[in-house]
């Protein structure tokens, strides 16, 4: 079998996560799990990245989710200002999903993770 190029895995990843339905919910919230996807995605590790901040401009609110996450697990600092980009796409949203709550939520979680500490005293 031929292998897949690094795009078409990565697209072939995320519609698992389309199809993956949260273990989890935390007041009504779906809460992202750490699937094989995930991990699949992880161990692709920064080559991806290209992808990934693509698909944020076109994917559904639930793989945009766990997009976010794997991008802040990546820990590339380069990915703060597009996370910042959907959160305020995210954030103007009126009549929010649960998956468009999440979207924030992780993009929360991930730059806050990327930002560089301020060591000053």
């Amino acid at each position: 079998m031929p292998s897949l190029s690094l795009e078409s895995e990565v697209e072939a990843l995320l519609t698992q996560l389309e199809a993956k339905s949260p273990i989890i919910y935390d007041l009504g919230t779906p809460q992202i799990v750490e699937t094989q996807a995930v991990r699949d995605l992880l161990a692709l590790g920064q080559p991806i990245l290209p992808y990934l901040l693509d698909r944020l401009q076109t994917a559904s609110p639930k793989v945009t989710a766990y997009l976010v996450f794997v991008l802040g697990q990546l820990g590339d600092s380069s990915t703060i200002i597009p996370l910042q980009t959907v959160r305020t796409r995210y954030k103007n949203i009126s009549n929010k999903s649960e998956w468009e709550y999440v979207v924030i939520g992780q993009c929360n979680i991930a730059i806050d993770n990327l930002e560089p500490v301020n060591s000053s005293p």
